[in-house]
């Protein structure tokens, strides 16, 4: 877009800018990034297809198979992915804004016939989706799960609990990070689930449990409540 046609966007309305980086990174694709006009002097990144949010992508895709309900259509990543892996035979995906879709109109994925769109605000949709039809994996992506939103995502682990869906894959985008982070809450819900949480009690990093990748943002559990290195380190200040 022009610099004319840009100062004509109000709040609340989106626009899209092909970056190409090939200039400097010779094997990087050009890169769509979506942003918002937030009021008349600032514009806020909505989406963006770059790389690393497609790394991040291909964490939150691992492990799912069946039918998954996915909150979020954004640059629709999650969803390609999704419907690469060869046991997912549907891809739900709720999408509150139903304009997004247009982005996506002439791809061939966004046509497969597995997968469908809801739209519709996730929080309004997923308790009826949840109790109404069965799906045996769910990932959380919509805006409002991104950043300080640990509520949000111990709300659906909540509601599926409630419905005996419990052992269903569940991927939520910025979980853990944001379990690490969180000091304090006022919901009941994310206060149980920190006190859940092990924590090394000399550095109060987050231990792993049994069943997690190797590559987890937890830390290796020790004993006496201590990670493998703190242990370690105790050993030797005796010793």
């Amino acid at each position: 877009m022009t610099d004319e046609e840009m100062q004509q966007l109000v709040a609340g309305e989106y626009y899209g800018a092909r970056v190409d980086y090939r200039r400097n990174f010779p094997d990087m694709p050009p890169i769509t990034r979506v942003f918002e006009r937030v009021d008349d002097r600032r514009l806020q990144l909505w989406m963006t297809d770059g790389p690393q949010e497609v790394s991040m992508m291909t964490g939150l895709a691992r492990g799912h198979s069946g039918r998954v309900l996915v909150t979020g259509l954004g640059m629709g990543i999650v969803q390609q992915l999704l419907l690469e892996r060869p046991g997912v035979t549907a891809v739900v995906t709720v999408e509150a804004h139903s304009d997004v879709s247009l982005l996506h109109a002439d791809a061939a994925w966004f046509a497969d016939p597995r997968h469908e769109v809801v739209l519709g605000d996730a929080r309004e949709q997923l308790p009826r989706l949840v109790a109404g039809e069965t799906f045996d994996g769910y990932l959380l992506d919509h805006w409002e799960t991104v950043g300080d939103r640990l509520e949000e995502k111990v709300a659906l682990l909540r509601l599926l609990d409630e419905a005996g869906q419990s052992d269903r894959s569940v991927s939520m985008w910025g979980f853990w990070w944001e379990v690490e982070q969180t000091a304090s809450s006022d919901d009941p819900d994310t206060a149980a689930l920190l006190a859940a949480v092990g924590r090394c009690a000399r550095c109060g990093r987050i231990l792993a449990i049994d069943g997690d990748p190797a590559d987890a943002f937890a830390v290796v559990r020790g004993a006496d409540g201590m990670c493998e290195t703190c242990e370690q380190q105790t050993a030797w200040a005796v010793s």
